[in-house]
């Protein structure tokens, strides 16, 4: 690679630990050397009904471990009032989460498109749901980041969409989620990439891809950097050309990591990101 960013850093996505729980993780994650973590939702609620903040707060700070962000909110799209009303408290809950353990963002994605669903109606969908989404999050600080997925079937697919939703809310803490597996999935081009203000790029996230028809590609194609088929090096190349700087995050769910406890896991991920992610910029 001949471009690099001011500061990158390795980050662990919890999930990639699939069965370990938020304590496990956060040591495993420490004891391969990770700096950052994004904690998982369902892991992380799950804690938090026997377990205070502060507990976590002393878990991480023992660990020497931040949290880069918070998610994967799901389904921000075409809500029933009810379900509305659910996701306003659980955002509003997260959010004072993030704020007390000083992680600057929610990462949200969208729902299951509706068929018939035309283009202009689908963007305003997504417009209106990450404006709604703001609104309980901004006020305890924290931003929010929207992830596009490269699944047709969700409302959200394109990096296209997913940056007019976010210019759409410029001058609010809204911003992107860039990774490398659903990047990789669309065909987006790096001079797309290499446009993006680096500021609006909140999470970034680093997995490859399987050799998998476009159609057949699911989650658990999302391999280890390198050993997938993806273009890393081009899309990281574009990432830094943009300026970004910050927390890279590894996001795996390959099954063949089932067999592996949470320290086998979390070394090989290291392992994996440094061959990419260095020193603080790209190998």
């Amino acid at each position: 690679m001949t471009k690099s960013a001011k500061e990158l850093r390795p980050s662990l996505n919890l999930i990639t630990l699939l069965r370990a729980d938020i304590k496990s993780g956060i040591a495993a994650a420490a004891e391969a050397g990770f700096e950052f973590v994004e904690l998982w939702v369902d892991p992380l609620e799950t804690y938090l009904k026997n377990n205070s903040i502060e507990d976590l707060r002393k878990l991480l700070d023992e660990s020497r471990m931040r949290v880069s962000s918070i998610g994967d909110i799901e389904s921000i799209t075409f809500c029933t009032p009810a379900q509305a009303a659910e996701l306003r408290g659980r955002c509003a809950h997260l959010a004072a989460v993030a704020r007390a353990l000083n992680c600057p963002y929610l990462v949200v994605s969208g729902s299951v498109k509706p068929r018939g669903t035309g283009s202009d109606a689908l963007a305003e969908e997504i417009r209106l749901s990450l404006g709604a989404v703001l609104d309980v999050v901004e006020p305890e600080g924290v931003g929010v980041a929207l992830a596009f997925r490269g699944f047709s079937w969700c409302s959200i697919n394109t990096l296209a969409g997913a940056i007019k939703a976010v210019e759409y809310h410029k001058a609010r803490r809204a911003g992107l989620v860039l990774d490398t597996f659903d990047l990789h999935i669309v065909g987006a081009e790096p001079g797309i990439i290499t446009s993006l203000d680096p500021a609006k790029i909140f999470v970034m996230r680093l997995s490859d891809c399987g050799d998998v028809p476009l159609p057949l590609i699911t989650d658990t194609a999302r391999l280890l950097p390198g050993e997938g088929k993806a273009d890393l090096e081009a899309m990281l190349s574009a990432v830094a050309s943009s300026g970004f700087s910050g927390a890279v995050s590894l996001k795996v769910l390959s099954p063949r990591l089932l067999d592996m406890s949470a320290i086998e896991v979390a070394g090989a991920a290291m392992a994996a990101a440094e061959k990419y992610v260095s020193n603080g910029s790209l190998r």
